[in-house]
């Protein structure tokens, strides 16, 4: 895991470093450049303060400073707009963006989406969906007419869960859907506000080990059936992962049947009029996804 995290962390300040350049001789102001990432606390905001604190110790061209946004759904309009310099989203929704579809199909002036371009996949993000070990829950369906939060409405991690509500056969009115911000989310599973929630994280990353420190947790798990019907709603840009017995306490076991990560991805606006929206750095990415996971990313052929 340390040396897969080393590898991924030298690809992107090569693709950073090359992307800014080297410093000329003469001393010059830095460039301000800005990332959107999520809101405040959130995964994405973490990660992209991380990045932008590695890029500015690496180089003094430009001063990157992470921003808090209404999630990777507006990020691709912040890009598109130029309101932003560099933005956050999942590669399957980039990809929909640029082709006009899902989505984006009934979207005014959807053509500004072309100029999007991949910069580096930065992230695998893990979803996990988690109870607490007391709740007597350990299905999904255990889950029905209970209280499942699946995020605010127009976030990207909303349409995920109801994707995987699809997936697994259920309606959302199987359920008792909450709406709660990844911010809250897990606060609200440790004091019985919901009953179960689903959202991204690292595995092992701290609020979900803040929760389990406090409150045992149980993980849902997703089988291999229901992971190929929600992979193949979102272009096969999904993985496979197992978490280790023993991330979280009260998971003792490894989760049997994996949990699904999606790639992250940083964005910006192309500055020439390439047809190639995606370029050598997502087919460095396929190469090695190919051979690291059993789930494959197949991009479309742009139009």
């Amino acid at each position: 895991m340390f040396k897969k995290a080393a590898w991924s962390w030298m690809i992107f300040t090569s693709a950073i470093l090359l992307l800014v350049g080297t410093p000329p001789p003469s001393v010059q102001a830095a460039e301000a450049w800005s990332i959107v990432t999520s809101s405040t606390g959130s995964n994405p905001y973490v990660l992209g303060s991380v990045i932008a604190s590695v890029l500015n110790g690496k180089q003094d061209r430009i001063r990157l400073s992470a921003q808090t946004s209404g999630g990777y759904n507006e990020n691709l309009s912040l890009i598109a707009l130029q309101k932003a310099t560099i933005g956050m989203t999942f590669m399957s929704d980039l990809i929909d963006a640029y082709m006009g579809v899902g989505k984006f199909k009934k979207l005014p002036k959807k053509e500004m989406f072309q100029q999007l371009r991949l910069l580096f996949p930065h992230a695998l993000s893990t979803y996990h969906y988690v109870v607490r070990k007391d709740s007597g829950i350990r299905t999904w369906a255990d889950l029905k007419g209970k209280r499942f939060n699946i995020n605010v409405p127009a976030t990207s991690t909303r349409g995920i869960n109801e994707a995987l509500i699809r997936a697994l056969g259920y309606k959302l009115s199987d359920f008792n859907i909450k709406a709660m911000s990844t911010k809250e989310s897990f606060n609200a599973v440790r004091d019985r506000i919901v009953d179960a929630t689903g959202n991204s994280s690292a595995v092992g990353g701290g609020a979900m080990l803040e929760l389990s420190t406090s409150t045992p947790v149980h993980l849902l798990p997703i089988s291999d059936e229901v992971f190929k019907r929600l992979n193949k709603s979102f272009r096969g840009t999904m993985v496979q992962v197992t978490i280790p017995a023993n991330t979280y306490k009260g998971q003792t076991e490894p989760v049997p049947r994996r949990p699904f990560s999606f790639t992250r991805i940083s964005m910006r606006i192309s500055s020439t009029s390439s047809p190639k929206p995606f370029g050598k750095t997502m087919t460095s990415w396929r190469r090695r996804t190919r051979t690291s996971s059993r789930s494959r990313c197949r991009l479309p052929r742009p139009r």
